[in-house]
């Protein structure tokens, strides 16, 4: 069974191992040596009690083991699982991009993927204080329809995904708002009236 789980992202391990020996041999632990499997962003002392900051660069289940001697030779090993869970990927589409201020309606749609094993299961939708819809988030929020701004001008979208896992991840892009012309009549005077 799994111990510990952690996201990928900002993944850090603390092993701490400890070790007792029967009274009837009055010894003491001698030595601690753990295998702690490959993919480690840092250095570690294998060789200690207690091991902080284990970092993994990759998404995996790993057996963690220690094995502790006592200063008369005798040993036990103890195995364990802990699980390094890869992220989500955020994604989202819109009908057009580029649209003008005055016939906007954009309708956003999130293309998010979960792995294998996982599943998206809530989306935050950000916009700017332009826009009519702010921020919208839950679990049933895939898609957006007839957003529109009351500003021209770049606008900033960010969707926030969080997987069954509890990883998430941020996709975030822009849309325009075209400003839009002013249309002048300018009259002259008819020769006839003056």
């Amino acid at each position: 069974s799994v111990v510990d789980e952690q996201c990928l992202r900002g993944n850090k391990f603390t092993l701490d191992g400890t070790g007792t020996v029967p009274s009837v041999t009055n010894g003491s632990i001698a030595s601690y040596s753990w295998s702690i499997g490959s993919g480690l962003r840092n250095a570690v002392n294998t060789s200690s009690s207690k091991i902080s900051n284990v970092i993994y660069t990759s998404a995996a289940d790993r057996d963690i083991t220690l094995i502790v001697k006592d200063a008369n030779g005798c040993y036990d090993t103890l195995t364990e699982r802990i699980s390094v869970k890869p992220h989500p990927v955020a994604s989202w589409k819109v009908n057009d991009n580029d649209q003008c201020l005055n016939f906007q309606s954009f309708d956003f749609t999130q293309t998010s993927t979960a792995t294998s094993g996982s599943k998206v299961t809530y989306y935050r939708w950000e916009f700017d204080n332009t826009s009519s819809q702010g921020t919208t988030q839950g679990s049933s929020v895939v898609s957006l329809s007839n957003v529109n701004y009351s500003t021209f001008g770049t606008k900033t979208i960010k969707l926030i995904v969080t997987d069954s896992n509890g990883c998430k991840d941020t996709f975030t892009n822009v849309i325009e708002v075209r400003d839009i012309p002013t249309p002048r009549i300018t009259m002259s005077p008819n020769a006839a009236d003056t």
